[in-house]
Formats: C-alpha cells, structure tokens, sequence
C-alpha cells in the first residue's frame, strides 16, 4: 500500500491540509510526509492555463482535457478516453500537446496528499481518478501505463478502459536522445564536407615542381624517403616515374603513391596520392545483418572512421610539402 495512503488514515481525524493547496472535498495531505511538487517548483501562467515545471523542464496544462480554464479555476468535467482514442488525437504531436509518459506523469504526483495526490493550487479541480499515459505495458501490449491520483500509484490497464487525460508539452526523453544523435550525425557530416575540402586543397598543395632531371631526381628520392617512413605498408612497387606502397589492410592505415608527371624539356611535377582504410569501406552497411551491433552504430563508427581517415591524409600531405621544402 502506498506510504502516504497508510500515513493519512492514521491521521485522517486530523486531515492537514498542504500549505498552498486550495480546498478539495475528500482532499487529505499530510505535513509529515515531505512534500514532492512544492508550488515553489512551478511557474504559472494564468492567461492561457499552463504552468512551467523548473525541475523537469516541462509545460503542462493547469486543467484535465474536458475542462476549461477561467482565472485561475478548471470548470466543467474532464473526460475520459481508451487509451487508443486518446492515443489518436494526442500520442504524437511533436512540440505541441501530447500525452505524458508514465515517468513524466508521475512527475507531478503529490506524494503529501490523497485524493487527489497532486498539488491543487498548481492543478485545480483536479479529479481524483486514473488519467492514461503514453506508455505502454511491454509484458501485456493490450495494457498501458495510468497513474491513479486517487493514492498516487501507477499500474496498467487494458487498452479499452477510459481514463481521463492531462496534456504536456516538452521534450520526452526518448524524443530528447533520438535528437541529440541526429545532431551528433549532423555534425559529424559537416564535419566529413569541411575535410573532404581540405583534403582536396592539401593534395594539390602537396605537388611539388621540378626544373632540372638533377632537380626532379633529387626530389623523387625525398619522395621515396618519405613514403618508407610515412606509409603504414613496405614500398611495393619502385620505378623511374612512380612509387607505390602496398594497400593498407587494417583500418587507419595509411597507403602512398607518388608519381613523377613529365612536363616540358627536364621539368616534371611530383604528385603525391594517399588512401587510408576506413572501417566498413569493404561492405555494404546497409546489407549488414549483425547480431552485436545494430547498423545505426556501425554507421556512426564509419564516420568516425571516415573523419580520422580524413584527418591523417591530410596531416601527411602538408608533412610531405613542408618535408620536401626543407630538404
């Protein structure tokens, strides 16, 4: 049995009334039991009957859905709906009104009081019965979540029974995370575009004009130097005109070529090409059927990849120009 439920029929003679609470017939607080949705908490806006909760961030409207909102009071009845009904008119409204979840319901249960177990001076008339929540029963999909503001409690019911509704308008958590990572993907992209530019300018930095065969002989050798000591692979392959490094295999490393172009009588230019294995760069993520890890986590681990493959390919071109002009 809920604690306050126990507590308050020991006192229930005395019948305490919450400090701020506006007086509700059968309304029963108890000022030994330490209050949990102070009036403190909140900020009223009394023109359009919402209030603002500091602590969870959320808005909530003053009045049950069926009642209507005049200064300060909530008039008429409030309604009852299934859980599918209600569901259909205000499960998803994004930023607007929408149905709270179990956790955000029981938020703005006042753990002092009974019937009902909610601050009144915050949500008047506030009758003390089961309003639904969004959430649904994952052990029994025929039920959903209610919180009783007869005694505070939270259980499930079928789906088909009516309940009444009270509307929050704010961010859910799972709303809030799904956004977060949609903003970490949309950065982490910016990020990938602001490097593939770099990485453009970088390359062509890097190529190096010769103007004598001693001249492009003698910067071909400083190429050669710097891919042994650079490229995450052995030299592969070594000839008057080219060098190449084997592929890289692990994710990271770094694979290099440098091609010396001819251009007219003895000049030449010395083009340097760097590749780097990023993770997944040999499947299809999209084709992945893996049972460890879901395909959004690997996307994100490609992009991680992807930006710190992109990132060292651009270190080594501007090392390679600022290696060759010191030499």
């Amino acid at each position: 049995m809920n604690k306050a439920i126990v507590t308050i029929i020991s006192i229930i003679a005395v019948n305490t009334a919450l400090v701020g609470c506006v007086s509700q017939p059968s309304y029963l607080c108890s000022s030994s039991i330490p209050q949990t949705t102070p009036t403190s908490r909140f900020d009223e806006d009394r023109t359009y009957g919402v209030v603002f909760d500091n602590k969870t961030k959320l808005t909530w409207k003053v009045c049950a859905e069926g009642q209507s909102y005049s200064e300060g009071h909530c008039m008429g009845t409030a309604s009852k709906f299934t859980w599918k009904n209600a569901m259909q008119a205000f499960g998803d409204k994004g930023v607007s009104w929408r149905m709270p979840n179990v956790d955000e319901l029981n938020s703005i249960v006042e753990g002092q009081c009974l019937s009902p177990s909610i601050n009144t001076a915050i949500f008047p008339n506030t009758p003390p019965t089961e309003f639904w929540t969004a959430s649904q029963d994952d052990a029994i999909p025929s039920k959903a979540w209610y919180v009783s503001f007869t005694g505070g409690d939270s259980n499930s019911s079928d789906k088909s029974a009516s309940h009444n509704i009270r509307l929050v308008r704010g961010e859910d958590p799972k709303v809030s995370e799904e956004r977060h990572e949609l903003i970490l993907e949309l950065m982490a992209q910016n990020r990938i575009e602001e490097l593939l530019k770099q990485e453009k300018d970088a390359e062509q930095d890097a190529a190096v004009h010769c103007r004598t065969k001693a001249h492009c002989d003698r910067l071909f050798s400083l190429a050669h130097t710097y891919i042994t000591s650079e490229a995450s692979k052995k030299i592969k392959f070594f000839a008057d005109n080219i060098i190449e490094s084997y592929e890289p295999t692990d994710v990271g490393d770094i694979g290099m070529t440098a091609v010396k172009v001819p251009g007219t009588s003895d000049s030449a230019v010395i083009r340097l090409s760097v590749s780097c294995m990023i993770f997944g760069s040999d499947i299809i993520i999209e084709n992945l059927k893996v049972e460890t890890e879901p395909a959004e986590k690997l996307r994100s681990k490609m992009k991680t990849s992807k930006i710190s493959c992109l990132s060292k390919k651009i270190s080594v071109y501007r090392d390679f120009r600022s290696f060759v002009d010191e030499k």
